[in-house]
């Protein structure tokens, strides 16, 4: 980057922080939006007036500003056409305003970015969260040691295999790829109060802060589907399940989305996953799933090997193709007691009975937000 004062710098790579939580959050409405579609995604390009490979683009979230030849972020105008030619307004009024309060935000992120970068701020936003998924940040006290190499990237965390990934502060094992954790996310009000504070952020306007509420109590009732899922602090709140924003791992290669729900009086845990370029989907991939036990008093004495129990750990083999999303899960598990619990993820490109890590009192894998259970 251009050198210039260090708040100006932080300042820049918070706005790309925040725009590639923001095309992750459209990316995701976006998705909703055409599930109620019949005529699908090229339809819809045609009727808006866009080649079909800015639709894809637009599903594709951050994934966008790592192209180095990407197509042009929705704008507010696309948003308005998309609206009017799907008749969404008509039929889910909550989705319409969250994809226009999300697009608004993405307009007024670019703004804010080319202002400090005019000729280049979208190679400069690209690279600003490259070396944040590279360089490990200062964690806060209260935040376990395996965080201190988090680097997010839409909210990202650690993870390592036996020769290429390391599981983080173990002096044995090299720090690898980092998965932002969302330990320090634990408090004892729960998730109600975890999700009503990340509504603070600025890019949400008042209203969306009710819809947010709806959509999260369908959830504690356990009903409905995907669709009009909201990512707060890289927190989605689904009508069905709680999940995280899409975290990057396995050498880069794919991001997952660990969730988590109450089913037939058990934990459910599942997790999606994507490759990060549809060009270089990998053709196996193996994905670890575990429940994780969130005891403030583990976490606090750094006893993560005693926060997840072998008898929960899950694995699946699976093959990506492109824009792809699979899903490995659910798995249901009843937890040992009360308390708080988190879907624990891990993945490599390497085949093994467990993660890498597993042994290591460091290793947490990365998680789900908390639920409280029972």
């Amino acid at each position: 980057m251009t050198p210039g004062s260090g708040a100006d710098e932080a300042g820049f790579e918070r706005k790309a922080a925040d725009l590639a939580n923001a095309l992750d959050e459209f990316s995701e409405l976006l998705e909703a939006a055409l599930a109620g579609y019949p005529p699908g995604k090229d339809a819809l390009a045609r009727n808006i007036g866009v080649d079909k490979s800015f639709i894809s683009s637009w599903l594709r979230g951050h994934r966008q500003l790592l192209d180095a030849k990407g197509r042009r972020l929705v704008s507010e105008q696309d948003v308005a056409k998309m609206i009017e030619v799907t008749r969404l307004r008509e039929r889910d009024e909550a989705l319409t305003r969250n994809m226009e309060a999300t697009a608004a935000g993405i307009t007024a992120l670019v703004k804010q970015l080319s202002a400090v970068r005019p000729n280049r701020w979208r190679s400069e936003a690209a690279r600003a969260l490259l070396a944040r998924a590279e360089v490990p940040e200062r964690a806060p006290a209260d935040t376990p040691p395996a965080a201190e190499a988090a680097r997010p990237v839409t909210p990202a965390v650690p993870m390592r295999a036996p020769a290429s990934r390391a599981p983080a502060p173990a002096p044995a094992e090299p720090a690898g790829p980092a998965e932002e954790r969302l330990l320090d996310q634990i408090e004892p009000a729960g998730a109600a109060s975890r999700f009503m504070g990340g509504l603070r952020r600025w890019l949400y306007v008042a209203a969306v802060a009710v819809v947010a509420l709806v959509a999260y109590l369908q959830f504690a009732g356990g009903g409905g589907g995907d669709a009009g899922g909201l990512a707060r602090d890289g927190v989605t709140v689904l009508p069905s399940r709680l999940c995280r924003s899409w975290a990057p791992m396995a050498q880069q290669v794919v991001e997952v989305r660990p969730c988590i729900a109450k089913s037939g009086g058990r934990m459910e845990l599942s997790t999606e996953a994507r490759a990060i370029d549809p060009e270089n989907a990998p053709d196996e991939i193996t994905i670890w799933v575990w429940l994780m036990n969130l005891d403030r008093r583990l976490i606090d004495t750094r006893q993560y090997h005693l926060t997840r129990d072998e008898a929960t750990l899950q694995l699946c083999t699976l093959s990506i193709k492109k824009d792809e999303v699979v899903r490995c899960g659910p798995f249901r598990h009843e937890p040992p007691g009360p308390g708080q619990y988190a879907t624990a993820v891990s993945a490599s490109l390497q085949h093994d009975l467990r993660p890498p890590g597993w042994d290591s009192p460091a290793f947490t894998g990365t998680q789900s937000p908390p639920l409280v259970w029972p």
